[in-house]
């Protein structure tokens, strides 16, 4: 499976650094990444609702673990990519 990931929007305060959407072959965009930061460590997650009740729920799950984790590290590199192009880029 190819795929390959778009940061949409970063923020400079808070826990919230990033969206991020992915995209599958070009043919399917799921969106609602997000790259949150905490204890000095970044951690990517997929999108949630809260539900009538207030409760969270996923918006979908992937169920392959080695699917998830290679999603998830390539999210937070997209992530890092684009904060260290900025960073250096800005005037």
């Amino acid at each position: 499976m190819n795929f390959r990931v778009n940061i949409n929007q970063t923020f400079k305060s808070g826990n919230l650094k990033a969206f991020a959407t992915l995209i599958i072959e070009d043919k399917i965009y799921i969106t609602g990444f997000k790259v949150i930061e905490k204890d000095g460590k970044l951690y990517a997650f997929y999108g949630r609702r809260k539900d009538k009740q207030g409760k969270n729920k996923d918006i979908y799950f992937i169920t392959d673990k080695d699917l998830r984790q290679k999603i998830y590290r390539a999210i937070l590199v997209e992530y890092q990519i684009y904060k260290n192009f900025y960073k250096v880029n800005r005037y």
